[in-house]
């Protein structure tokens, strides 16, 4: 499988060649158009990632609400009224799993989910 090049990459090898480094608006021109690609993804992340956050947080609420507690993922869907889908719950779980803020257990092939009681 080959990578595939991006217009970024592009437009990198168009500043590589001599004759085009040398023409400073053809320069100034490229450099302005990557600064722009870069912007566009910074945006796209970030507001990715603000929603995850915000499910993450959602979820780490239910289970503080019912610490003793196991819940799958489409409970706690439920919780939440299905504001979010278990699709965007699982992941979340995955991460908080990661962080060691939940732990995970499974039971005849069913995933259950309980805060983690970190004892200080």
């Amino acid at each position: 499988m080959t990578n595939k090049i991006t217009k970024k990459d592009y437009f990198n090898k168009l500043l590589a060649i001599e004759e085009v480094a040398q023409s400073e608006k053809l320069t100034k021109f490229i450099s302005h158009e990557i600064e722009l690609l870069d912007k566009k993804n910074s945006s796209k992340s970030s507001k990715t990632s603000k929603s995850q956050d915000e499910v993450k947080a959602k979820v780490l609420e239910v289970l503080e609400n019912e610490p003793n507690k196991l819940f799958t993922a489409t409970e706690i869907a439920k919780e939440l009224e299905f504001e979010y889908s278990v699709n965007k719950i699982a992941p979340q779980l995955k991460k908080l799993v990661a962080e060691e803020l939940v732990i995970r257990t499974e039971e005849k092939r069913k995933s259950y989910f309980q805060l983690n009681k970190i004892e200080d």
